[in-house]
């Protein structure tokens, strides 16, 4: 009687030990990828945020370019005024409507 019971108990145990033991990993798992996704959107920011500086330096070279008998503090203006003119006529045409 105590060998069926003790037997019970044993199988009963290994349940509950394979459930814990399945939800840790899972959750483990849950977390580990999360955290992948995490620095992925990281690097994509940052390679996004680069992008933007570049766009604009190539910007402020074309403009020296074109326009030499400026100083290029101006030329960084007039084109920092056409990116922001830009950014808000999108802005007003898609949000404000």
């Amino acid at each position: 009687m105590f060998g069926f019971f003790d037997s019970f108990m044993s199988s009963i145990g290994n349940t509950v030990a394979q459930i814990i033991n399945g939800l840790l990993v899972g959750v483990l798992s849950f977390i580990d990828g999360l955290l992948d996704k995490i620095t992925m959107l990281e690097s994509f920011i940052e390679h996004a945020g680069s992008s933007v500086v570049n766009f604009f330096e190539a910007l402020s070279g074309m403009g020296e370019v074109m326009l030499p008998m400026l100083p290029a503090e101006w030329v960084s203006l007039i084109f920092t005024a056409l990116l922001v003119l830009a950014f808000g006529s999108i802005l007003r045409k898609k949000v404000i409507g």
